[in-house]
Protein backbone atom coordinates (compact mmCIF):
# COMPACT_ATOMS: atom_id res chain seq x y z
CA UNK A 1 0.00 0.00 0.00
CA UNK A 2 2.86 2.37 0.94
CA UNK A 3 4.15 1.83 -2.75
CA UNK A 4 0.98 2.43 -4.30
CA UNK A 5 0.75 5.50 -2.42
CA UNK A 6 4.05 6.53 -3.01
CA UNK A 7 3.11 5.93 -6.75
CA UNK A 8 0.34 7.95 -7.49
CA UNK A 9 2.05 10.96 -5.31
CA UNK A 10 4.50 11.12 -7.83
CA UNK A 11 1.96 10.50 -11.13
CA UNK A 12 0.39 13.45 -9.72
CA UNK A 13 3.78 15.37 -10.09
CA UNK A 14 4.65 14.06 -13.68
CA UNK A 15 0.93 14.81 -14.53
CA UNK A 16 1.60 18.40 -13.16
CA UNK A 17 4.30 18.44 -15.64
CA UNK A 18 2.36 17.15 -18.75
CA UNK A 19 -0.24 20.22 -17.52
CA UNK A 20 2.69 22.77 -18.10
CA UNK A 21 4.03 21.28 -20.43
CA UNK A 22 0.45 21.20 -23.35
CA UNK A 23 -0.42 24.40 -22.58
CA UNK A 24 2.86 25.59 -23.21
CA UNK A 25 2.98 23.71 -26.22
CA UNK A 26 -0.54 25.08 -27.28
CA UNK A 27 0.50 28.85 -26.50
CA UNK A 28 3.77 28.60 -28.46
CA UNK A 29 1.70 27.31 -31.41
CA UNK A 30 -0.76 29.58 -31.02
CA UNK A 31 1.65 32.52 -31.26
CA UNK A 32 3.28 31.19 -34.19
CA UNK A 33 -0.47 30.43 -35.73
CA UNK A 34 -1.19 34.41 -35.41
CA UNK A 35 1.96 35.56 -35.99
CA UNK A 36 1.77 33.84 -39.84
CA UNK A 37 -1.79 35.50 -39.96
CA UNK A 38 -3.91 33.25 -38.15
CA UNK A 39 -6.90 35.34 -36.82
CA UNK A 40 -8.59 34.29 -33.31
CA UNK A 41 -12.22 35.06 -32.91
CA UNK A 42 -15.22 33.93 -31.69
CA UNK A 43 -15.32 32.01 -35.24
CA UNK A 44 -12.50 30.42 -34.97
CA UNK A 45 -13.54 28.74 -31.37
CA UNK A 46 -16.36 27.34 -32.98
CA UNK A 47 -14.62 25.67 -35.62
CA UNK A 48 -14.63 21.98 -35.29
CA UNK A 49 -11.36 21.85 -37.07
CA UNK A 50 -7.94 22.17 -36.11
CA UNK A 51 -6.44 25.42 -37.06
CA UNK A 52 -3.12 24.66 -36.03
CA UNK A 53 -1.41 21.35 -34.45
CA UNK A 54 -0.33 22.04 -31.31
CA UNK A 55 -3.83 23.29 -30.99
CA UNK A 56 -3.84 19.36 -29.21
CA UNK A 57 -1.95 20.64 -26.58
CA UNK A 58 -5.30 22.95 -24.85
CA UNK A 59 -7.26 19.46 -24.99
CA UNK A 60 -4.71 17.41 -23.44
CA UNK A 61 -4.95 20.41 -20.68
CA UNK A 62 -8.08 20.29 -20.30
CA UNK A 63 -8.72 16.10 -20.21
CA UNK A 64 -5.78 15.94 -17.83
CA UNK A 65 -7.16 18.79 -15.50
CA UNK A 66 -10.70 18.18 -15.40
CA UNK A 67 -10.49 14.40 -15.13
CA UNK A 68 -7.02 12.37 -14.97
CA UNK A 69 -5.74 14.66 -12.24
CA UNK A 70 -8.42 14.62 -10.25
CA UNK A 71 -9.33 10.67 -10.35
CA UNK A 72 -5.91 10.08 -9.44
CA UNK A 73 -5.87 12.39 -6.85
CA UNK A 74 -9.33 11.19 -5.49
CA UNK A 75 -7.66 7.35 -4.89
CA UNK A 76 -4.47 9.30 -3.25
CA UNK A 77 -6.83 9.74 -0.92
CA UNK A 78 -8.83 6.72 -0.71
CA UNK A 79 -5.72 4.80 -0.15
CA UNK A 80 -4.41 6.98 2.44
CA UNK A 81 -7.89 6.52 4.24
CA UNK A 82 -7.24 2.96 3.96
CA UNK A 83 -3.89 3.27 4.95
CA UNK A 84 -4.84 4.53 8.38
CA UNK A 85 -1.74 6.60 8.69
CA UNK A 86 -2.29 10.28 9.60
CA UNK A 87 0.09 11.81 7.79
CA UNK A 88 -0.74 10.10 4.61
CA UNK A 89 -4.62 11.65 4.78
CA UNK A 90 -3.66 15.00 5.62
CA UNK A 91 -1.09 15.27 2.49
CA UNK A 92 -3.59 13.54 0.13
CA UNK A 93 -6.71 15.55 1.61
CA UNK A 94 -4.42 18.48 0.96
CA UNK A 95 -3.60 17.50 -3.13
CA UNK A 96 -6.99 16.98 -3.62
CA UNK A 97 -8.02 20.43 -1.93
CA UNK A 98 -5.68 21.92 -4.17
CA UNK A 99 -6.97 19.86 -7.01
CA UNK A 100 -10.11 21.34 -6.46
CA UNK A 101 -9.14 25.16 -6.53
CA UNK A 102 -6.67 24.60 -9.43
CA UNK A 103 -10.25 23.33 -11.49
CA UNK A 104 -12.17 26.26 -10.12
CA UNK A 105 -9.45 28.56 -10.92
CA UNK A 106 -9.01 27.26 -14.02
CA UNK A 107 -12.69 28.05 -14.75
CA UNK A 108 -12.70 31.22 -12.92
CA UNK A 109 -10.65 32.52 -15.18
CA UNK A 110 -12.03 32.57 -18.22
CA UNK A 111 -14.50 35.34 -16.49
CA UNK A 112 -11.67 37.04 -14.64
CA UNK A 113 -8.18 36.76 -16.43
CA UNK A 114 -5.92 37.89 -13.63
CA UNK A 115 -7.15 34.73 -11.60
CA UNK A 116 -5.17 32.74 -14.03
CA UNK A 117 -1.68 33.79 -12.44
CA UNK A 118 -3.47 31.99 -9.63
CA UNK A 119 -3.95 29.32 -10.92
CA UNK A 120 -0.19 28.97 -12.61
CA UNK A 121 0.96 29.43 -8.63
CA UNK A 122 -1.36 27.04 -7.32
CA UNK A 123 -0.26 24.36 -9.90
CA UNK A 124 3.39 24.76 -8.34
CA UNK A 125 1.66 24.43 -4.62
CA UNK A 126 -0.32 21.07 -5.79
CA UNK A 127 3.52 20.03 -7.44
CA UNK A 128 4.74 20.77 -4.17
CA UNK A 129 2.55 18.99 -2.00
CA UNK A 130 2.18 16.10 -4.52
CA UNK A 131 5.93 15.32 -4.14
CA UNK A 132 5.91 16.03 -0.31
CA UNK A 133 2.81 13.00 -0.12
CA UNK A 134 5.31 10.57 -1.85
CA UNK A 135 7.98 11.15 0.33
CA UNK A 136 6.78 11.69 3.69
CA UNK A 137 3.13 10.53 3.50
CA UNK A 138 3.68 6.98 4.44
CA UNK A 139 5.89 7.32 7.00
CA UNK A 140 5.09 5.96 10.25
CA UNK A 141 5.06 7.95 13.16
CA UNK A 142 7.86 7.60 15.60
CA UNK A 143 5.53 7.51 18.47
CA UNK A 144 3.24 4.99 16.93
CA UNK A 145 6.49 2.78 16.10
CA UNK A 146 7.26 2.89 19.85
CA UNK A 147 3.78 1.95 21.35
CA UNK A 148 3.93 -1.04 18.91
CA UNK A 149 7.07 -2.12 19.63
CA UNK A 150 6.89 -5.16 22.72
CA UNK A 151 8.32 -4.15 25.78
CA UNK A 152 11.37 -5.72 26.55
CA UNK A 153 12.01 -6.92 30.15
CA UNK A 154 15.44 -6.47 31.85
CA UNK A 155 17.98 -9.31 31.27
Amino acid sequence: MRTTYKVLAYTICVLVGVQAASHAWASAGLGSWVEGGGVLDSTAFESDESLFPEMAGFGIHAMNGMMIIPFVSLILLVIALISRTRKAMQWAGLVLLLVGVQIFLGFASFGVAALAILHGLNALALFTCALTAGRIGMRVDAPAVAAAAPAVEGS
